[in-house]
C-alpha cells in the first residue's frame, strides 16, 4: 500500500496574534522518498487556536514537530480523511480534547509524545474506534481515567511512560480487551489493586519499573495465561504477600525485579 508522509516542523516566528483566526499551512516544499511523499512546512511559534494544514490527496501519516504553540490543530479529519498514523513530538501544547481528532474513524496510530501535554480531555479519544497503538510517552500527565479509553476496544499497544501518574483506577483498562501491552514506566505509581487487568486477557507484557510500587494484589495476574513478562524493576519493596503467593510462583521467573535486599530476604522466608 502506497503511504504518503506529512511531516510539520515549526521554524519561523510568525507575526500573528489573534486567537480567533483560522491561518492555513501551507507546504514549503515536497519531496518523494521511495514511495512515500515527505511534505514540510517551516514556522517557528504559532499561537492560534485554530489552524488547519493544506489538504494533500492521500495523506495517511502526518507528523507534527518542533512546534511551540499552546494548541493542537483540529478539524484534522476535513485535511486528511484517510490518516491512519498521527505523531507529535517537542511540541508546547498542554491539552487535548476531542475536537483535536474528531471524525479520524481509520486512525490506527497516535503518539503525542515527548511534549508538555498535562491534561487529556475524557472524551479526547473517543472517535478513534479504530485505534491500536497509543502512545503518551514523556510528557506532563498526572491523571488517566477510565473514560480515557472507553471506546478504545481495538487496542493493543498503550504506552505513557515517564509521565507523572500515581494512581491506576483499577477499572481504568477495562474496555480495552484486546490490550497485548502496557508500559508505564517512571511514573509514581504506588499500588497495583485487584482487577486492574481482569478485562485484559491478550495481555503479554507488562512494565511497571521506574514507579513507587510497595503493594501488588495478590490476584493482579490472575486468568492471564498468556502473559510473557512482568517488569518491575527499580521500584520499592514490594509487598511480600503477593511475592509469596502459590497461585503467581510460577511468575516469579518471568518477572523482572530488583526489590531491596530485605524483600529478598522476606521472599527467602
Amino acid at each position: 500500500m502506497k503511504i504518503v508522509i506529512l511531516f510539520v516542523s515549526i521554524f519561523v516566528t510568525s507575526t500573528f496574534s489573534a486567537r480567533t483566526s483560522t491561518t492555513t499551512i501551507k507546504c514549503d516544499n515536497q519531496q518523494k522518498f521511495d514511495k512515500s511523499q515527505l511534505c514540510s512546512v517551516t514556522n517557528r511559534f504559532y499561537d492560534f487556536d485554530s489552524w488547519q494544514i493544506e489538504r494533500i490527496r492521500g495523506i495517511t501519516k502526518l507528523i507534527i514537530s518542533d512546534i511551540q504553540s499552546e494548541f493542537l490543530p483540529t478539524g484534522i479529519s476535513e485535511s486528511f480523511p484517510n490518516l491512519i498514523s498521527y505523531v507529535t513530538s517537542e511540541t508546547t501544547f498542554k491539552s487535548v480534547k476531542k475536537e483535536n481528532f474528531r471524525n479520524l474513524k481509520k486512525l490506527e496510530t497516535l503518539e503525542l509524545k515527548n511534549g508538555q501535554l498535562s491534561r487529556v480531555r475524557r472524551d479526547a479519544f473517543e472517535d478513534l474506534e479504530n485505534l491500536v497503538k497509543l502512545n503518551l510517552d514523556n510528557n506532563m500527565i498526572k491523571l488517566i481515567s477510565p473514560e480515557h479509553f472507553r471506546e478504545l476496544g481495538r487496542l493493543e499497544f498503550l504506552s505513557f511512560n515517564n509521565n507523572e501518574i500515581e494512581e491506576l483506577n483499577p477499572r481504568i483498562f477495562r474496555n480495552l480487551l484486546n490490550l497485548k501491552s502496557i508500559s508505564a514506566e517512571n511514573n509514581k505509581i504506588y499500588s497495583i489493586l485487584e482487577g486492574t487487568f481482569e478485562s485484559n486477557q491478550n495481555l503479554r507484557n507488562i512494565s511497571l519499573k521506574g514507579n513507587s510500587l510497595r503493594f501488588i494484589d495478590e490476584k493482579t495476574f490472575q486468568g492471564l495465561e498468556d502473559l510473557k513478562t512482568v517488569d518491575l524493576q527499580e521500584n520499592n519493596c514490594i509487598d511480600k504477600k503477593y511475592e509469596v503467593n502459590e497461585k503467581f510462583r510460577k511468575f516469579l521467573g518471568m518477572i523482572r525485579n530488583d526489590v531491596s535486599e530485605t524483600c529478598q530476604n522476606e521472599i527467602k522466608n
